[in-house]
Order: C-alpha cells, then sequence, then structure tokens
C-alpha cells in the first residue's frame, strides 16, 4: 500500500550511475491528490534522511505534492547499518555521477508507469552540494518547472574548503585524499577522480544556472560558514527568473540536527517560502 504523508514513506530502489543501485523515500500527497512530484537532493557526507531533508519532504507531502527524497548513488552511506559502510563508493564518487543520478530517476519517474505514475510537472530541491545536480540537470527535462536549492555552491574552486596547492598535489600524488565526518570514526577517501571532474568544468554552476528558464528559489542561511551567503547572492544574480531567500540566523542546515530532535526558528522561515513556492509555480 502507498505511504500517506502521515504515515512512514514508502523505499523505493532505482538504479543510478554506472549501473549501481539507489534508494529513496516516497511520500504521497496528503488528501490524496497530487500537485505534482518534488524530488530532494542532499549534500557532501550526508544522504537522504539526514538532518533536514526527511522533515522538509514531510512537509511538501502535507502542502499537496508527492516527495521522493533520494540517495545519490554512491554516498557510500548505508541507511540500514547506519554507516558509511560503502567507502570505496563515497572514494569514487563525483559531481557527473550524482547529476547521472538524479537523470535516471527523472527518466524512470517521466517514462514509466508504476506507483509513481507519470508527472507532468515536477520541482527539484537540492541541499548544498545537491544543488549542483540540480542546476545541472534541470534544463534537460521539459516537466522540471521549477527548482530551488539551500545552502547551495555558485563557484566549484576547492581552496574555499581548503584546499592548498600542497594537498593538491598530496592528492594527485596519492589518487586520494581523507576527509573528516561526523558520521564516522575514521576519515572518508575521497578519489582523484572528483579533482578531475571539477577542473574539467568549474564554470558549469554559472552556465546552467544562466541558461535556466524556470523559476528558482534559492535559500540560504545569513550564518552558514560552511558554504557562504555570498554563493547564493551569486547564484540569484545569474539567474533569469530567481528568487533569495536570506534565513537570518540560519546555518548550512538552519540549526536542525542529526538525528532529528524537532524543528528550529531558522527551519521554519526556511521552509515556510520553499512551500509557497511549489504552490505557486506547480499549481494543481
Amino acid at each position: 500500500m502507498a505511504a500517506t504523508a502521515l504515515e512512514s514513506p514508502q523505499v523505493l530502489k532505482f538504479s543510478g550511475a554506472s549501473g549501481r543501485s539507489l534508494e529513496a523515500d516516497f511520500w504521497t500527497a496528503g488528501g490524496g491528490s497530487s500537485r505534482g512530484l518534488v524530488v530532494v537532493t542532499h549534500g557532501f557526507k550526508a544522504f537522504r534522511r539526514y538532518s533536514f531533508l526527511p522533515e522538509l519532504s514531510r512537509r511538501l507531502s502535507l502542502s499537496g505534492f508527492d516527495v521522493l527524497n533520494m540517495d545519490f548513488s554512491h554516498n557510500g552511506y548505508s541507511c540500514e547499518e547506519q554507516a558509511f559502510s560503502d567507502r570505496e563508493a563515497f572514494r569514487s564518487n563525483t559531481l557527473l555521477k550524482e547529476e547521472g543520478d538524479l537523470s535516471a530517476v527523472l527518466d524512470h519517474v517521466t517514462n514509466r508507469r508504476d506507483i509513481l505514475g507519470n508527472y507532468e510537472q515536477i520541482g527539484l530541491i537540492g541541499h548544498s552540494r545537491g544543488g549542483v545536480a540540480v542546476v545541472q540537470v534541470a534544463s534537460k527535462f521539459a516537466c522540471v518547472k521549477a527548482i530551488c536549492t539551500l545552502g547551495a555552491l555558485s563557484d566549484l574552486a576547492l581552496t574555499q574548503f581548503g584546499l592548498t596547492p600542497e594537498l593538491r598535489s598530496i592528492w594527485i600524488e596519492r589518487g586520494e585524499i581523507l576527509v573528516e565526518s561526523k558520521l564516522s570514526s575514521t576519515p572518508l577517501p575521497i578519489g582523484i577522480d572528483l579533482l578531475r571532474d571539477v577542473e574539467s568544468n568549474p564554470r558549469r554552476i554559472e552556465r546552467s544556472v544562466q541558461h535556466l528558464n524556470i523559476p528558482y528559489l534559492i535559500v540560504h542561511g545569513d550564518c552558514d560558514e560552511r558554504v557562504t551567503v555570498e554563493n547564493a547572492r551569486q547564484l540569484a544574480g545569474w539567474a533569469r527568473q530567481g528568487t533569495l531567500e536570506i534565513v537570518q540566523g540560519g546555518d548550512h542546515h538552519f540549526g536542525v540536527s542529526y538525528p532529528f530532535a524537532g524543528s528550529t526558528a531558522a527551519f521554519e522561515k526556511a521552509v515556510a517560502p520553499i512551500q509557497k513556492f511549489f504552490l505557486q509555480y506547480l499549481p494543481e
């Protein structure tokens, strides 16, 4: 039986990048009649059930949308084991693979008749690095009518995350670098393919946003230390139909913890314009 907005979501599986499977939580619209589908993507060192993403999905389902909150296939995290159990998948992940995952899911929901049906209007949401996949893929699907990013990057320059020329040389020499994660007792490896991916097309975000011809909501916390608010202002400056929503007091996750321990004032300030935005641009 399909899940309702007041129950736990149903777990669905898809074939993603490089043929690797990915999972997604499917929330059906409250009231039984859906305005359309919203697909939610997560950021770096995260997964679909991290921080505010499940609560955002639930809120959107209560607003009348079916919601697909998806993992990226190479995020390396297992929700069953609650750990980064596939370090090699994490190591080999790239932006292109995440774009491939999102494209594969959209191909499925627009071309196959199953529990998801055929959606004529779809919205996309990307948090942090997930926003890169959203802006890259959105214009490739006519059914995508509106997008939103939260705490998203405008610049792929890895120097903003502490990559010095010395560290870059070590990355190339060793084929990987290690990063810390609150969700892992040991550092996680990032393979050389990500560096090559980023450096092969460093202005991809700018070009993609400039070519978007659909409404784009840019939500960002003014206290985000991980991805500064200047990224949001730059995205808004490039977007033809952009709306900038700066959340006062909001950090990268709008104060929402993991495990989820309840909403916050910053999250409420973020979710309200998101609901309003999709109600406007994915009408009944």
